[in-house]
């Protein structure tokens, strides 16, 4: 059975190793790196140069126009087919893993927001939009009672990176 995997902030780090990792699957059939500016995503793109199942996807999961936008987009391509993994990785930490004006005691309260919105709201509104796909491939799967990725599958990771200031105390 082949698989149509999504993948969000596919462009670096984890989202790049995973995106890496599946197209080493003979099982895949469509996979879909969602980033916020694939024109931008050179490793990504010399990656899909080389892979037709690999397709770029421009998503800001902070952005549920762009969100809708890009279930749409997978939604022409997997027609039917469904979409059996949707990976969750999209995340920021705003850069702020040090001692300073945006740490964890000096952030402005608008730190805070675009972090919760882009790490906590963003999965939602994604999964949200990705159900449909979810649920139509879960149910090509012909046994109705095993659970795997095979079938439909979401996994969520999580960021967060705001540290407390060391003053010794």
């Amino acid at each position: 059975m082949s698989i149509n995997v999504v993948i969000t902030g596919a462009n670096r780090g984890i989202g790049f190793a995973l995106v890496q990792e599946f197209s080493e699957d003979d099982e895949l059939k469509n996979m879909f790196a969602c980033c916020r500016n694939p024109v931008d995503a050179e490793q990504l793109k010399a990656l899909a140069s080389t892979d037709s199942r690999i397709h770029l996807i421009r998503m800001d999961v902070s952005d549920p126009i762009s969100i809708s936008k890009a279930a749409q987009e997978v939604e022409k391509l997997v027609g039917s087919d469904g979409v059996n993994l949707l990976i969750n990785n999209a995340g920021t930490n705003e850069g702020h893993c040090t001692d300073g004006p945006q740490s964890f005691l000096g952030a402005e309260q608008q730190t805070y927001l675009k972090i919760y919105n882009v790490n906590a709201i963003g999965p939602v509104i994604v999964s949200k939009e990705f159900l449909p796909l979810l649920k139509t491939a879960s149910q090509k799967y012909s046994d109705k009672e095993v659970l795997n990725v095979k079938r439909a599958a979401i996994v969520n990771f999580s960021k967060c990176c705001i540290s407390m200031q060391q003053d010794g105390s």
